[in-house]
């Protein structure tokens, strides 16, 4: 295919709905691939200034507190409160859960992006590594073995 200024654009407008941050690696692969050109990434650069893209952090979509998610955490509350009171009468036990993670896209900060366009993507930064922690007030959840290896079940 000869280039089409409108391709690159559409190519640039559908992974921006998609919630991708746009660079200028993903354009010259995407022209070299579908339309036999290859660019410099300068080139690109100025194509996009062209088009009124600047080369920025995405201004985030404004997140909302709707009635529903008032509610979820206002009986999240009344539960944790619930939860504690029998933890001090000693007829339960609290387990703390702490979640750690790794984002595969966690270093993308800055793309192209029109100068009033919002990022059309959650805080989300793609797929992760999850790691979970369980534990109580005495301390973790899970016992180690002879090795130093935490075990699946609890004694």
């Amino acid at each position: 295919c000869a280039f089409d200024i409108n391709k690159a654009i559409n190519y640039i407008d559908k992974k921006h709905a998609e919630g991708i941050t746009v660079r200028r690696n993903m354009v010259k692969m995407y022209l070299k691939l579908h339309c036999g050109i290859d660019v410099s990434l300068s080139t690109i650069g100025y194509l996009f200034k062209k088009c009124g893209l600047s080369y920025m952090n995405p201004k985030k979509q404004q997140q909302t507190l709707d009635a529903e998610r008032v509610n979820f955490i206002r009986g999240y509350l009344v539960r944790f409160a619930d939860a504690v009171r029998k933890e001090k009468a000693g007829t339960h036990v609290i387990v703390y859960m702490d979640e750690s993670y790794i984002h595969t896209n966690h270093y993308i900060r800055k793309g192209y992006y029109y100068v009033d366009q919002k990022a059309n993507h959650s805080n989300s930064k793609g797929r992760r590594l999850v790691i979970l922690h369980a534990m109580m007030r005495d301390g973790p959840l899970s016992s180690i073995d002879e090795t130093g290896r935490p075990v699946d079940t609890c004694e």
